[in-house]
């Protein structure tokens, strides 16, 4: 995998995965828009994830730290069907990672 751009604020498990999810969108040829709305889901997680003090590394998040994420972008006012986009963003990473084997 390659690594993560070095101003990356996204933590470097999260960001090497991320980076290779990236690609892997376009190799699918998914529109770039696709493309940015995952990497925006995943960049927010990683950020509510470190904030919270949370695990970061992709093989320790579990469902309840996604779900805490969700409940958080709901307590900050988003709109429901902005909270939905993010959570089919993230299973899409997901279920790519366990594709992958992480």
């Amino acid at each position: 995998m390659s690594q993560a751009p070095p101003d990356s604020t996204v933590a470097p498990d999260i960001g090497v995965n991320l980076a290779s999810f990236g690609r892997h969108l376009r190799a699918e040829n998914k529109q770039p828009s696709t493309v940015v709305t995952y990497a925006k889901a995943v960049e927010q997680l990683d950020d509510f994830l470190a904030t919270a003090g949370m695990p970061r590394s992709v093989a320790a998040i579990r469902r309840e730290h996604v779900e805490s994420f969700l409940v958080a972008l709901q307590e900050r006012g988003m709109k429901p069907a902005t909270v939905s986009q993010r959570f089919r963003s993230l299973q899409q990473f997901f279920k790519w990672l366990a594709e992958e084997g992480e």
